[in-house]
């Protein structure tokens, strides 16, 4: 007799469902997972890829022109591939290439970069200005820096910097312990030696009271009483202390006693302040770490159309004038304020910022007490910690 072969039974045939099941239920992630890493893989291998091709750009770059790029867009790049785009595509100071940020094919690979990182803060910062091109206070983003061109002057060579202009610029710092410091901008500066190097300037965003400018009433900064008070009283503590480094600060006057309308625009007393006009035979210039603003520094608040009369007459920057002097960062309606500037003239007075806004030096004696605000500039080694320079999340900085 032939036995009939028997078939599955039900309760076999779901066990083996069963199995399958459980089977599909680890495979496929762990093939997914194999799928997804090669795909990111060959993401950063891309990014890799267009790293290696920059470097190769900035080899022929140099043999063509004797010198290393500064900027990745003055490059010549030969790559083919996936298409790569960073959000941030540096050159640092030896050449090298840093890559952040990086989409590929328009997929962003998160936490991978190319290169060592090597940036400033001052160059990082820089990087965020706006363009040129921007004409108009309205026509950019109001909260980073604008470009400014400024032509040769007695002490200096043609310079381009980047200021904050405006009310509410994301320029907070947290600097000297927990003190809030703002960003003026960054500058070409020249080291003492003649090698101009762009620095962070900052200034402490409270005065630290009135001082007298200098207790003799000459309005030579040389060892005047606030200039004394800032380098060898006033402490910085160690941490960032070691950030400042000494700088030229220019002493240039120029001779304007606070008539309504004729004073210059900032362009002009950035010239003036820059210039080799003192008093007597004043010092032109002076290195050392801690200052003063210029008057241009709180001038240029008012540019590219922030407020027109502050900038091109800020001896009329008032409300009486239908300016508005709150519109500019550096104002402050509860204390006058000392700036860098002595009168080439008349050698007891100094520029200083007075209660409406409007700059001046019309009785503005130096052995009189106005607010002051240290100054200083940062070496270009300094970086950027953590922040984004809001009030809420302000820059911090590291060596």
């Amino acid at each position: 007799m032939v036995k009939k072969r028997k078939g599955f039974t039900l309760i076999e045939l779901i066990v083996v469902l069963v199995v399958i099941t459980i089977i599909a239920l680890i495979a496929t992630p762990l093939v997914m997972n194999i799928i997804r890493n090669s795909k990111e893989s060959t993401r950063k291998r891309s990014i890799d890829n267009y790293g290696k091709s920059i470097e190769l750009a900035i080899t022929s770059y140099l043999l063509d022109n004797g010198k290393f790029p500064t900027e990745v867009s003055q490059l010549n790049i030969e790559y083919s591939g996936s298409k790569v785009e960073c959000g941030v595509e540096y050159i640092n100071d030896d050449a090298s290439i840093y890559l952040e940020g990086c989409k590929v094919n328009g997929r962003l690979v998160d936490n991978y970069t190319y290169g060592k990182d090597g940036r400033s803060a001052a160059l990082t910062l820089t990087q965020k200005s706006n363009p040129k091109t921007i004409t108009n206070y309205t026509d950019g983003d109001i909260h980073e820096m604008y470009t400014f061109e400024h032509e040769a002057t007695e002490q200096t060579p043609a310079l381009t910097d980047y200021r904050y202009i405006g009310n509410s610029p994301n320029n907070y710092v947290i600097f000297n312990g927990n003190e809030t410091w703002r960003i003026i901008g960054v500058f070409s500066v020249d080291d003492g030696n003649g090698n101009y190097e762009e620095r962070v300037k900052l200034i402490r965003n409270e005065s630290l009271g009135n001082k007298q400018w200098n207790s003799s009433n000459q309005n030579e900064w040389v060892g005047s009483s606030i200039q004394t008070y800032l380098n060898d009283i006033y402490t910085i503590d160690n941490k960032s202390s070691e950030m400042v480094v000494s700088s030229k600060i220019y002493l240039g006057g120029l001779n304007y006693y606070g008539c309504i309308n004729c004073a210059p625009n900032g362009e002009s007393f950035y010239i003036s302040e820059r210039s080799e006009t003192t008093c007597d035979g004043r010092n032109t210039n002076w290195v050392g770490k801690i200052s003063l603003m210029y008057p241009s520094d709180y001038i240029f608040t008012y540019a590219v159309g922030v407020d027109y009369t502050c900038y091109n007459t800020p001896g009329s920057c008032n409300a009486d004038s239908g300016a508005n002097p709150s519109s500019g960062w550096l104002y402050r309606s509860e204390y006058y304020q000392w700036t860098m500037t002595p009168n080439s003239f008349y050698g007891t007075n100094a520029f200083k910022v007075d209660l409406s806004g409007v700059v001046h030096n019309y009785a503005s004696y130096v052995s009189n007490s106005n607010g002051a605000s240290p100054v200083v500039y940062l070496k270009p080694e300094v970086k950027i910690k953590q922040g984004d320079g809001t009030m809420d999340n302000p820059y911090i900085f590291e060596l």
